[in-house]
C-alpha cells in the first residue's frame, strides 16, 4: 500500500514505475489508475513481480491518492474489505451501526 504519486501532476510517476517503465526491478500490470469517486479518484490497482523472478509470486499494490482524506476514505472503501476477503472473512464489507438516542434533546 502507497500513498501519493499516482495522479497526473509532473511528478506523480509511480503508474510508470509499477509498469516497469523506470528501469527498477519490477513490472506489473495497472488494472485500474482511476475511479469514480470522490474523493479518491486517483485511486490505483496493480499486479507486479520481479524482472527477474518470472515464475515468482505476483504482489498485489493499492497506490493510494496523496490527500490524507482521500487516502483514509479509499484504504477503508477498498483496501480493507480486500484484505479481509483475503483473511477468508465471507462478509468483508464495512460494519453500519445505527445508533439511536435514549432521549430528546
Amino acid at each position: 500500500v502507497t500513498s501519493g504519486g499516482v495522479s497526473e501532476g509532473d511528478r506523480d510517476y509511480l503508474k510508470e514505475v509499477l509498469l516497469g517503465e523506470h528501469g527498477g526491478g519490477i513490472e506489473g500490470e495497472v488494472h485500474f489508475g482511476r475511479v469514480m469517486m470522490k474523493p479518491g479518484k486517483p485511486l490505483t490497482f496493480a499486479e507486479v513481480q520481479s524482472k527477474t523472478d518470472r515464475g515468482g509470486k505476483k504482489m498485489l499494490v493499492f497506490a493510494l491518492p496523496g490527500n490524507p482524506v482521500s487516502a483514509a476514505v479509499t484504504f477503508h472503501l477498498v483496501v480493507v474489505p480486500t484484505l479481509r476477503r483475503m483473511m477468508g472473512w465471507r462478509d468483508p464489507r464495512l460494519r453500519r451501526g445505527h445508533p439511536g438516542v435514549s432521549s430528546d434533546f
